[in-house]
């Protein structure tokens, strides 16, 4: 197991150093190819390489404003600059060196490196690894067809259609977002002069608020907080406290404090000396006299919690209280000049926090002396009124050089923005000119392409065989079935239903052929659709590219532009209309309803395959006619179904198989006249035929159970001569009508 484990973890490390080794060398490569590249005396521009634009923003924007510009205060910090000035000199230095360093490898890059890499390498390349790569490319080719075509059949059209939709809630919704921008920005003008003033005033009464909040929790939580924390740690130490003790130390801080005031009274001036003393004295007799009264009724090893408060709880809060209410007096009474800021520097006694277990008068005096600890806050000065906010708002007023000043501005602001939308209109046009250009040149290359593909096509010439070879093999295969049930003894009906059936389905299984071929048409014919629609669909996309970046960069400075009118913004979206115009047009281009649309040799190339499945189509309706004749002959038909001309047969009625129809079978069908190919036989022909099928059944014996009336006379032979010259009177007057 733990081999194993060795074992991964070791392929892991170098799976990880070959992909580190990977890194440092395309870094390396490409720090070595910026370097050669980018130069850092020419500012970098748009048509600059993509290497030198992609430095130069992430220099602008993440090298400078994150890390330039908080390290220069610190290289300037006075604890630093010296040891800066002093490597001043070396890394000018070392910029020198490298500089001379890069540009001779530069020199000799160019003068050297670069043209044994074409004498020698490029040759190579374009004859080693070329061809492998277009084996690979032809190989590849397929599935990337096929992909493609699954692509434009259940993705394009979706997303399409979320494209059209977001496109029309954009165009929909623009104006609402930009008038809402503009009145926003109208509020904010006049409303700024009323806001601000209140934006303070709202400061300051949070503050006071603040303040006022913060003094109500010293009040009435700290004290609370203070009791539960001591409560706590009683809990947690396990240790009791004497009462006795307690009120040892509360006379021991009374008489530190008498001491302290008398000796600082003493200093400063004698009747402050004695009323102190005075205080003090009263302090220490109220203090002795509860302590004389209340100490021997309380055991020193009994528990704080177990000690009685009633006396406690009665006198101590009333001592201290009576000894803090002298203090206070004293001091009031004190005057002069000298003496205040000594009574204001006197220190209160230190405040004596009662352990868990304490009575609850103790606390109580606690939180009436309130929380020495921390320093007494001024009182708040009392609120007055508030003043009428609005009454001291300025009122905005403009004066006539402020107006012409500002008229001045819009106007200037007016002429650059129609010169940028001009300059954007030139730039629209121009690519459109291109892209039309561009458009007309790669449909002709994707049509003679396509030509040359379905000319090498083996799949389809391959369909086309097997369709002659099916149709020759249902002919077959239905003449020896006549030859055979003319053998058979069964009645004429059975033998007439049999064939009937027989002649219907090798004409579906012909029809079948004809489909199938159509279906590979149709699906070669997608895919060049698909090549033409991508290229239409590449320059609209560019000429779209290009007017939605005019609209944003002229769209905002409309908005906030004072004197906009309606013309302005209709010539705004006349941008996107001429370019929703020329997708437009790019269709027609590609669809052939351009006035003057590109050649498109693959209409030629669909005639001549069309005109070579009409070939086979028509030979096997021929041969087809002639076998229900002979059927017919056979099998006793009457007589008005034997000189009955038969109509050809059409695989699919009134389309042609092919994808692309020729104007006049369009028309026709745009007429409701479906297109019949007329497929007969001069006069002669047709009396010349007949009278060899006359002569073969007067030297073969007759057919039993044939009637005279059911042979070929010559009556019958004029009629369907009648028959043939009518026919063809009435397709020569309809093609006359057609030209017309």
């Amino acid at each position: 197991m733990s081999s194993s484990r060795l074992l991964v973890q070791k392929q892991r490390k170098i799976r990880n150093s070959f992909l580190a080794l990977v890194r440092d060398i395309l870094f390396s490569v490409l720090l070595i190819y910026s370097l050669f590249v980018c130069s850092p005396d020419k500012p970098v521009n748009p048509d600059s390489h993509p290497i030198c634009r992609a430095l130069s923003n992430t220099h602008h924007r993440l090298v400078e404003p994150y890390i330039l510009t908080p390290l220069r205060p610190a290289l300037e910090h006075p604890s630093v600059a010296p040891y800066v000035q002093r490597i001043e000199p070396y890394r000018q230095r070392v910029i020198n060196t490298g500089e001379f360093v890069i540009d001779q490898t530069r020199t000799q890059w160019i003068r050297y490196v670069i043209p044994q890499w074409n004498k020698r390498v490029v040759p190579q390349w374009d004859k080693r690894i070329v061809p492998e790569l277009r084996k690979l490319e032809r190989k590849i080719e397929p599935y990337r067809a096929h992909l493609e075509r699954e692509y434009q059949r259940a993705v394009a059209p979706r997303i399409r259609l979320v494209q059209y939709n977001l496109e029309r809630w954009y165009s929909l919704t623009q104006p609402y977002v930009i008038l809402a921008g503009q009145k926003a920005q109208t509020g904010y003008r006049v409303a700024k002069p009323y806001t601000v003033p209140v934006w303070h005033q709202f400061q300051q009464l949070m503050m006071q608020l603040y303040a006022l909040f913060q003094e109500q929790r010293r009040k009435f939580v700290d004290p609370h907080l203070v009791t539960l924390w001591e409560k706590v740690t009683e809990l947690s130490s396990g240790q009791s406290q004497q009462v006795k003790s307690q009120v040892y130390s509360a006379v021991s801080n009374a008489k530190e404090l008498k001491s302290t005031l008398t000796s600082q009274a003493i200093s400063g001036a004698s009747s402050v000396s004695a009323t102190l003393a005075s205080v003090a004295a009263d302090a220490e007799s109220t203090a002795s006299s509860f302590v004389a009264g209340e100490a021997t009724e309380v055991d020193i090893d009994t528990p704080l919690a177990s000690v009685p408060a009633t006396g406690v709880e009665a006198e101590v809060p009333s001592a201290f209280s009576s000894t803090t209410s002298t203090w206070s007096h004293a001091s009031e009474s004190v005057a002069g000049e000298g003496t205040r800021p000594f009574v204001s520097s006197v220190a209160p006694p230190q405040q004596t926090l009662a352990p868990g277990g304490e009575d609850h008068d103790l606390n109580e005096f606690i939180e009436i002396i309130g929380n020495i600890d921390v320093d007494e806050v001024d009182p708040a000065p009392e609120e007055t009124e508030p003043e009428d906010v609005f009454a001291s708002m300025p009122n905005p007023s403009e004066t006539a050089e402020e107006k012409e000043a500002r008229l001045a501005a819009v106007a200037e602001k007016r002429r650059d923005i129609v010169a940028r939308h001009e300059k954007w209109e030139q730039d629209l046009e121009a690519l459109i000119k291109e892209k039309r250009k561009a458009l007309r040149k790669a449909l002709v290359a994707l049509r003679k392409m396509a030509v040359t593909e379905l000319k090498e096509s083996k799949e389809i010439q391959e369909e086309v065989e097997i369709l002659v070879q099916e149709a020759e093999k249902f002919l077959k295969g239905a003449d020896g079935y006549l030859k055979t049930l003319k053998k058979e003894e069964r009645s004429a009906q059975d033998k007439e239903r049999l064939w009937g059936k027989v002649l219907d389905r090798v004409e579906k299984k012909f029809e079948e052929r004809i489909e199938k071929v159509s279906a590979l048409v149709n699906e070669w014919h997608g895919t060049v659709q698909s090549r033409e629609l991508q290229e239409v669909n590449d320059v609209a996309e560019a000429v779209k590219d290009l007017a939605e970046r005019a609209q944003a960069d002229i769209g905002m400075d409309y908005a906030w532009l004072d004197d906009v009118d309606y013309y302005d913004w209709v010539r705004y979206h006349d941008l996107i209309r001429t370019s929703e115009n020329f997708t437009e047009q790019a269709h027609m281009i590609q669809n052939g309803s351009h006035p003057s649309p590109p050649i498109n040799p693959v209409l030629g190339a669909l005639d001549d395959l069309e005109a070579e499945i009409e070939d086979i189509v028509t030979g096997f309706q021929t041969r087809m006619r002639g076998l229900k004749r002979s059927g017919q002959r056979a099998f006793g038909d009457s007589e008005e179904n034997t000189d009955a001309p038969t109509s050809p047969l059409s695989p699919i009625p009134g389309v042609s198989i092919l994808p692309v129809l020729d104007a006049e079978k369009s028309a026709a069908i745009a007429d409701g006249v479906p297109p019949v190919p007329v497929i007969g036989r001069s006069r002669e022909e047709v009396l010349e035929a007949l009278g060899r099928l006359e002569a073969q059944e007067q030297t073969q014996p007759g057919t039993p159970g044939k009637s005279d009336s059911q042979q070929v006379t010559p009556e019958v032979v004029e009629q369907l001569a009648q028959d043939v010259d009518a026919e063809a009177a009435s397709h020569a007057v309809a093609m006359s009508h057609k030209e017309l």
